[in-house]
């Protein structure tokens, strides 16, 4: 279920979240992570407050089955997909 590269588009988002939530540093770089950011002390980790927003294309990929036959309207479903995180 959900589109074949979801784990790809994923992995980054999950890997920040793991690092904010552990406080340390992300140690590869492998994946769609924001090497600038991630990689300065003065952003990250250890910070009081993080936001992440993500596309809701991303989140339409997970959410639809790529070979579906059933039909839907994107302009109904897709204000309501986009995510954002206050940690």
């Amino acid at each position: 279920f959900g589109f074949l590269l979801t784990r790809a588009l994923g992995i980054g988002h999950a890997q920040e979240l793991v690092a904010q939530l552990t406080h340390t540093p992300i140690a590869t770089h492998n994946s769609s992570t924001n090497t600038t950011l991630d990689d300065s002390s003065i952003t990250f980790p250890g910070q009081s407050l993080y936001v992440d927003a993500m596309h809701e294309v991303v989140v339409l990929h997970s959410r639809c089955p790529v070979y579906s036959v059933s039909m839907f309207r994107a302009s109904q479903l897709m204000p309501f997909a986009t995510n954002a995180q206050f940690q």
